[in-house]
């Protein structure tokens, strides 16, 4: 994405998208993991942004609105895709530019967005299978099994979407 919309802000919005650029990179340094509004290259060429983040789960979204928060953090709104383990996003230590909006001013209130550009890390999925052992030691299933308990329907699903990713047979349906 071309930074060519950053020149269009007028001097005290193009303050706040430098303290937001910077934020973010802080971030960058800080966190090792995916952040809201990072691009990611999917298995089967398409590009899509990291929309919500479930702690051991990732979901991504193809279109979408990117909300820029002071702290560098985003928010996202918009139709999300099936959640992906986060084990499946490997960074590529490239940098690109994602479409992201804020007040204008920083003054809240209708009619106020300003779009402008931010820094986002660049992933690419990298979907595997797991064995049955390697499945029910995933903080995912931990969690379901605390939830459901051992034999459970939904634990099992749990357990078969971490053995057989269905991204890995259709990544354009996840």
């Amino acid at each position: 994405m071309s930074g060519d919309i950053n020149a269009g802000l007028d001097a005290r919005n193009q303050l706040i998208r430098d303290e937001l650029a910077a934020a973010r990179l802080n971030l960058f340094d800080k966190l090792q993991r995916p952040l809201i509004g990072d691009i990611v290259h999917w298995p089967n060429g398409h590009v899509r942004r990291i929309s919500h983040d479930l702690e051991w789960e990732l979901q991504t979204s193809i279109v979408g609105s990117f909300f820029a928060f002071r702290s560098g953090h985003g928010s996202f709104s918009g139709a999300l895709k099936d959640a992906q383990p986060l084990d499946f996003f490997e960074r590529t230590g490239e940098l690109q530019e994602g479409l992201f909006w804020f007040f204008s001013h920083n003054v809240t209130g209708a009619g106020r967005a300003v779009d402008c550009t931010l820094p986002c890390r660049v992933w690419r999925l990298v979907p595997f299978a797991r064995d049955r052992a390697q499945a029910e030691c995933h903080p995912r299933a931990l969690r379901s099994l605390d939830f459901w308990g051992e034999g459970h329907i939904e634990y099992e699903k749990v357990i078969a979407k971490l053995m057989n990713p269905p991204v890995i047979q259709n990544p354009e349906a996840h």
